[in-house]
């Protein structure tokens, strides 16, 4: 094999490598079949999140309504702190399901670095 046909082959395995980044970071890049795929897979959790959120969007449920009893008014009973305490956890969760898969490259380099840190602290 000459030097010419050595390059040349080079050349040919340097762009099919480009090439193979390109699509990679294509299909990396490309959020709507991730979506579909996501949506493919987990379907229920989808369609849960879906109600829960058109829940939420809805506005609350709290609406108190004063009925009558042959003259006399009916107190209507007290809501339990408890309802709004959960509704508060169950939207933060909500909201920690969404951003620890965003957050997670982040964390896992900031986890390295530490652990990195604190491994040459103590072989020296």
């Amino acid at each position: 094999m000459t030097a010419k046909e050595k390059i040349l082959e080079d050349l040919r395995r340097s762009r099919a490598a480009i090439a193979r980044d390109a699509n990679a970071l294509v299909e990396e890049v490309n959020l709507v079949s991730k979506f579909k795929k996501s949506v493919r897979n987990q379907p229920l959790a989808w369609l849960g999140g879906a109600a829960a959120l058109g829940w939420i969007l809805a506005g609350p449920k709290t609406r108190v309504v004063t009925k009558t009893l042959k003259g006399k008014s009916l107190e209507p009973a007290k809501k339990s702190r408890l309802s709004g305490a959960a509704g508060l956890w169950s939207i933060l969760l909500a909201l920690f399901k969404i951003a620890y898969p965003l957050a997670r490259p982040a964390l896992s380099a900031y986890a390295a670095r530490r652990v990195g840190e604190f491994a040459e602290k103590f072989s020296r």
